[in-house]
Parts: structure tokens; sequence; C-alpha cells
């Protein structure tokens, strides 16, 4: 299981499942890596600004 960096960046810690994201859109590319969202909101934001989301994650502890 994948975890949601943008409910990293916002302190929660929760776990998607890969397969299932990948079959309806909730993914990203950038700088060559996946990230996988527990929401089509949160892949949006990321989108817009992933650094942001990045640095907000690494900083509570989320391990990239």
């Amino acid at each position: 299981m994948a975890k949601c960096v943008v409910c990293a960046a916002m302190g929660m810690d929760t776990a998607v499942d890969e397969t299932k994201a990948k079959q309806e859109n909730l993914t990203s590319e950038y700088q060559g890596r996946s990230f996988y969202f527990d929401s089509m909101e949160h892949k949006s934001m990321f989108d817009q600004d992933p650094e942001r989301y990045l640095k907000m994650a690494q900083e509570k502890g989320w391990a990239a």
C-alpha cells in the first residue's frame, strides 16, 4: 500500500491501494516517481504544486 502525499502533508496517514488508484486515474508522475492519491481532489492539489506537498509531508515525517 502506498500513502497519499497530500494526506501526509496534512498530518494524516492514509493508505492507498495502488491498483485501485491506477484504475481510477488517481496517480501522478513527478521527477520519475509515481504518487498515489485517495481522491481526485488530492491528485489535483498535488499536480498544481507538487513541491509544496512533498515538502510539507517530509516536514511531518513522511518518508518519500
